[in-house]
């Protein structure tokens, strides 16, 4: 998936459960840069911008998010196996259904539920502490917030032989003197630059690179993290099968 779809994916639970603390991931290309000093990416400064958390299980530790694990196996096993849909819209009516279901009809497991369905035990959770809805999503986003988490990294890039590096999806020329240098790299809030130092020195025939260097941020406006904000509906969901179907022993099933 792209940033923009699962930002589109979370403005509609967003809008309908308000803004969480937290949102706890694996390690993804989507949520974290590849490199050995990881610049965050666009999907993780959105969510430090909303005052969202981002949090990421160790590597190769599935059971970790067991949660979100055993959620994939109820909607195969509940909505996809042996079902047949139209579209991507007639799925997704019927994915909402049946997690509406879930939720509000259907008795849980889980330790603290005590049988009951989870918004029965948890009727809080449909009150969103954090309200959050699209049109309201700029005033809400604080760009002090990335610049902040932001300041706290260091990462090391080495220059190109053209005097350029890559640094969260932007490319930043440092000048032919700075070929095949191995620079630290912070970024500093007050001036929303990078602040480039040598760290092992390769001096170029006839050119040498100062200690250091700055670059104005680029990719890193609220315009840039947020995107394009869509309007979001959130209607009511309506079954599309009765619920004895899934459960013959409810007390709406026929005779």
């Amino acid at each position: 998936m792209t940033t923009e779809q699962v930002q589109a994916d979370c403005r509609i639970a967003f809008t309908q459960w308000g803004l969480p603390d937290a949102i706890q991931t694996d390690h993804a290309s989507i949520f974290v840069d590849a490199d050995p000093t990881p610049f965050p990416t666009h999907l993780t400064l959105w969510w430090i911008g909303l005052g969202i958390e981002p949090i990421r299980i160790p590597r190769h530790t599935p059971k970790r998010n067991g949660g979100v694990e055993r959620s994939h196996r109820t909607l195969n096993e509940r909505t996809l196996i042996a079902q047949h849909f139209r579209n991507a819209a007639h799925l997704q009516a019927q994915v909402d259904a049946d997690w509406t279901e879930l939720n509000t009809a259907c008795p849980s497991r889980a330790g603290d539920c005590h049988g009951r369905p989870p918004l029965t035990a948890h009727p809080e959770l449909a009150l969103p502490r954090r309200l959050y809805t699209p049109d309201q999503e700029a005033a809400l986003f604080d760009l002090r917030a990335v610049d902040a988490y932001l300041a706290q990294f260091t990462w090391v890039r080495t220059v190109n032989a053209h005097g350029q590096l890559s640094l969260g999806r932007q490319r930043y020329g440092l000048g032919r003197a700075w070929a095949g240098q191995t620079v630290s790299i912070q970024f500093e809030p007050a001036q929303r630059t990078f602040v480039f130092t040598v760290l092992l020195s390769r001096p170029t025939a006839g050119l040498e690179a100062p200690p250091l260097i700055t670059r104005p941020a680029q990719g890193l406006s609220a315009t840039d993290l947020c995107g394009t904000i869509q309007p979001v509906s959130v209607p009511p969901q309506q079954l599309s099968f009765p619920r004895w179907l899934f459960d013959p022993f409810a007390d709406s099933a026929p005779a």
